[in-house]
């Protein structure tokens, strides 16, 4: 008897969906209707995918110890969960950015919004870390929401003072988080740096709003939404590598 399997693949540098369907023995539209929202022209470098394999025999082995960048499907589901969380994070903090800066009557629900990521992302964490880390850091990414969002304001303002001193506690916060992040197992200094990184960028964005630079305003975006993309990644991978019992199914 024949059965369908199916693979969960890291993206690599040059790979294709075509590529992959050969290497599979599958289809490009196969591969896309597994991976809803896939963008086949701009694959992501660290990117999980689904991908259904070809017919095997029932008594064929498993190819997936010997698949270059296969990954157990435990990681395929933190992985895919801990993007859309983390990619609900930017898109709703960039609808609260337009309607702070645009002056748009439904702030107060998309602030409402983005506050809601803090907990979808805090819970990706516990059942690896624990409740107490999962609080920790649900209090600071709701502080990260918060002190962005008056940032937001005092910028609209052009409250010189505020400015200053909210990105003092916007960036204290990250190192605040960076600690939190380091307790439970995460390098330090390189969390530190995607987390400035991922604060610097939204600036940019902000900043090219405020100017009505419409063009580096969404190319803005477009390097928040990617460097995202890598933090996700990252928390994703060190799950793993400090918990791979858990990941190996």
């Amino acid at each position: 008897m024949n059965d369908m399997y199916t693979v969960f693949y890291r993206i690599n540098h040059g790979d294709t969906l075509y590529n992959l369907a050969i290497m599979y023995n599958t289809t490009v539209e196969d591969i896309m209707n597994a991976n809803p929202g896939i963008m086949p022209y701009n694959l992501q470098v660290g990117q999980i995918i689904s991908i259904p394999q070809g017919y095997r025999d029932e008594n064929m082995p498993s190819m997936r110890p010997m698949i270059r960048n296969a990954v157990s499907k435990a990681e395929f589901e933190l992985s895919k969960a801990m993007r859309l969380a983390w990619s609900q994070h930017v898109y709703w903090t960039r609808l609260v950015l337009i309607s702070i800066v645009d002056a748009l009557k439904d702030t107060n629900f998309a602030v409402n919004r983005v506050l809601r990521t803090a907990k979808d992302i805090s819970d990706l964490f516990r059942p690896t870390f624990g409740n107490a880390a999962g609080d920790a850091i649900n209090k600071l990414l709701t502080e990260h929401i918060s002190i962005l969002g008056d940032l937001m304001k005092a910028s609209k303002d052009n409250d010189a003072a505020n400015i200053a001193r909210l990105k003092n506690a916007w960036y204290k916060n990250a190192d605040e988080m960076t600690e939190a992040f380091a307790s439970i197992g995460y390098d330090k200094e390189d969390t530190r740096r995607m987390l400035y990184s991922h604060l610097d960028l939204t600036l940019q964005e902000l900043a090219n709003r405020l100017a009505g630079n419409y063009s580096e305003d969404v190319n803005s975006f477009n390097k928040v939404e990617q460097e995202a993309m890598m933090m996700a990644d990252y928390f994703v991978d060190g799950m793993v590598r400090m918990f791979p019992n858990m990941f190996m199914a």
